[in-house]
């Protein structure tokens, strides 16, 4: 049997102990920061960030801020669910900042500060539009 390392619309597909993987390909996600000062916020049409704190914004997880971190990152759990492209889906979640300082990734269970764990709310919510919707 072949094995499946593909892309397809803006997502990868990796099979992984006999399981599909599907996850974003990063040069998808805008390097943008999106302020949170709406209740809900989209990021990348995938996930619905509610923050009852304006002074966040949210945006991707960068080279240089992995290396400056990664002794400080939890990665066993999500290592053990994926194999070894944990670090893949790392560079593809929501990660929540203040200024240029990352603050929270939620879901890896990483809190820079201790506030944001009961004021933050991450769903995954993909905000998908068929293009062939227009036919019905």
């Amino acid at each position: 049997m072949q094995k499946i390392d593909n892309s397809l619309h803006g997502c990868l597909l990796k099979q992984i102990k006999g399981k599909l993987l599907v996850l974003r390909e990063q040069q998808e996600i805008q390097l943008t920061q999106i302020k949170l000062d709406h209740p809900n916020t989209y990021w990348d049409n995938r996930f619905i960030i509610e923050c009852s704190k304006s002074e966040y914004s949210v945006g991707k997880l960068t080279l240089l801020e992995y290396i400056q971190k990664r002794d400080r990152f939890d990665l066993s759990e999500l290592s053990l669910i994926v194999d070894n492209s944990h670090k893949l889906i790392l560079f593809t979640i929501p990660v929540i900042k203040s200024l240029e300082k990352i603050v929270a990734i939620p879901h890896i269970s990483y809190y820079d500060e201790t506030e944001l764990e009961g004021a933050l709310k991450v769903i995954f919510r993909p905000h998908f539009i068929s293009r062939f919707t227009h036919f019905l």
